[in-house]
């Protein structure tokens, strides 16, 4: 089982940390009644391997009271220490804001701060590694290893990974007590993995709001069928713009209101498409076909659906009687060139 810091400075700091704990804890409590506990002294580590500043108090057994315990002013990251203290004893973790974007990245939302709490244990010696969403991991070493830096990297927004790159470069510039200095390498490996996570969540969170957005779109869609089925006195839907229209049979200029146009749906109104005639030809043949009207079922067929009320007939045009002036091949013949024009 490894405890020792990378450094003699290190070392020192932290026998006199572990000195200040005990006589901390022996004020706060009782020196009798901790003498008398001996059997259940244990030494802890505590690491900081979540990506954020963070302060862990020592929580008194009886009053409740929490008392601050990590270095001042406060735990950074990749940072640690080690500690004397009993089986049973609970400590708190508290997640401070980002000094360059005031933003938090281990709780529910990047304004509320994460918190954790954690309890001593039987376990002779037992390092507590604080990760990602403060999630506290118990190992039996207080050595930083580079797997569990890339591991612990939280994500966020994308302004995040440049904050947390920019504070790492300070904090490893400034500090003297650092477990794991970093070096240029491990830096874009962790600002590497960071975008990518960060993406990824934004991608997968994208991705649930199109579907739950299409889910809505498609519920409403009936309800509206319904309803503008229902009513007949509701008013057309205003033209995006309006245009005029002549084909070669007749010759007419027809007003055209474009009411919707997409790349994948268009709608358009012709006004005096097709003459009385033609209409009262195309009702007579259909007559005898009609039948209930059905919708495209998304896989290449039809199916009825309670949403639709109209009923539709399939007419074979006779081709073979254009040159003859049959109506119902003007008509489609007109279809045809609009539709290609």
């Amino acid at each position: 089982m490894m405890w020792s810091m990378n450094t003699n400075n290190v070392m020192k700091q932290i026998g006199v940390f572990t000195v200040s704990a005990l006589l901390l804890l022996c004020s706060v409590t009782s020196c009798h009644g901790l003498r008398a506990a001996h059997r259940d002294v244990r030494e802890i580590g505590i690491v900081n391997v979540s990506g954020s500043n963070l302060e862990v108090f020592w929580i008194h057994p009886e009053t409740k009271k929490h008392t601050l315990i990590s270095p001042s002013p406060y735990l950074k990251p990749n940072d640690g220490f080690t500690m004397g203290s009993y089986v049973g004893h609970q400590f708190s973790i508290r997640e401070l804001p980002s000094p360059r974007t005031k933003r938090c990245i281990n709780g529910p939302d990047s304004t509320t701060c994460g918190r954790a709490f954690f309890t001593v244990n039987a376990v002779e010696k037992q390092a507590f590694h604080i990760g990602e969403v403060l999630e506290v991991t118990i190992k039996d070493t207080v050595t930083i290893d580079d797997e569990t830096i890339l591991q612990d990297l939280p994500s966020g927004e994308l302004s995040d990974c440049e904050a947390i790159a920019l504070e790492t470069i300070e904090s490893q510039q400034h500090t003297t007590n650092a477990t794991h200095p970093m070096d240029t390498t491990q830096l874009i490996q962790r600002m590497t993995k960071c975008v990518e996570e960060t993406v990824t969540q934004q991608m997968i969170h994208a991705n649930e709001e199109i579907k739950y957005q299409a889910q809505l779109r498609t519920n409403l869609a009936g309800l509206l069928e319904n309803y503008t089925c229902a009513d007949y006195d509701l008013p057309s839907t205003p033209a995006l713009w309006t245009e005029y229209w002549n084909h070669t049979d007749l010759a007419v200029e027809r007003k055209v209101d474009v009411l919707h146009d997409r790349p994948a749906s268009k709608v358009h109104v012709i006004q005096n498409f097709i003459s009385k005639a033609e209409c009262a030809e195309m009702e007579d043949t259909a007559e005898r076909k009609l039948h209930k009207a059905t919708v495209a079922d998304g896989k290449g067929g039809s199916e009825l659906s309670p949403n639709r009320k109209a009923l539709q007939a399939g007419i074979r045009i006779p081709w073979r009687k254009e040159k003859d002036g049959n109506l119902l091949t003007k008509i489609s013949r007109r279809g045809f060139y609009y539709a290609d024009h």
